[in-house]
């Protein structure tokens, strides 16, 4: 059964940075939500992968964390609640460089942890889809160029017009079931495009 996606039950929130005033407030709020706050002294590769991933981090905006603690791509990995206390343009700058996917103001209260994990993972859900499809379309970008070569090699073996050309391309793709990018990567790369389709 999958979880409810305003539900913290058993989620490994984890702690970074945060002053003893701070780190109390929020591990009293997140295990009245069921979650389970794991303070934390640096971030490891295991809380952004495999069974002991986080599924959000708190940092304390304000904490000089260096990079071995807090790896600049870490919002890239995780969704990310930062503690904000000072609007000072230092402070903001690193913050937004980090990626943060929510904030709560300092010093933390009773109130507004919720709203910000939640914000923060949906946030965080929506701009790791997005990344994914970026990917994807720039993978395909790449990979025009070996269609237009196999067009072109299609089109001086065949002797047949750019739409005959691709038309046989498009064919062979949805015989294979990959798409016409992939087929003419295989297709040019093989060096015989030619034999392969006609």
């Amino acid at each position: 059964m999958e979880q409810s996606r305003h539900s913290f039950r058993a989620a490994k929130i984890g702690l970074l940075g945060c002053n003893a005033h701070d780190r109390t407030t929020l591990t009293r709020q997140l295990s009245r939500l069921g979650a389970l706050p794991v303070p934390l002294e640096a971030v490891a590769s295991d809380h952004l992968e495999g069974s002991d991933r986080l599924c959000v981090l708190v940092v304390d905006g304000e904490a000089e964390l260096g990079e071995e603690a807090f790896p600049r791509n870490t919002g890239r990995h995780i969704a990310i609640v930062a503690l904000v206390g000072s609007e000072a343009p230092s402070h903001l700058n690193r913050i937004l460089r980090q990626s943060i996917s929510a904030h709560m103001m300092k010093p933390v209260r009773s109130v507004g942890l919720f709203t910000a994990l939640c914000i923060a993972r949906q946030s965080f859900d929506v701009h790791s889809r997005l990344a994914g499809r970026v990917e994807k379309l720039e993978d395909r970008i790449r990979q025009r160029r070996f269609v237009f070569a196999a067009q072109l090699a299609l089109m001086k073996a065949l002797d047949i017009s750019e739409e005959a050309a691709f038309a046989r391309l498009r064919s062979a793709a949805m015989e294979r079931r990959i798409t016409i990018e992939e087929m003419s990567v295989e297709l040019v790369e093989a060096g015989s495009a030619v034999s392969a389709i006609a």
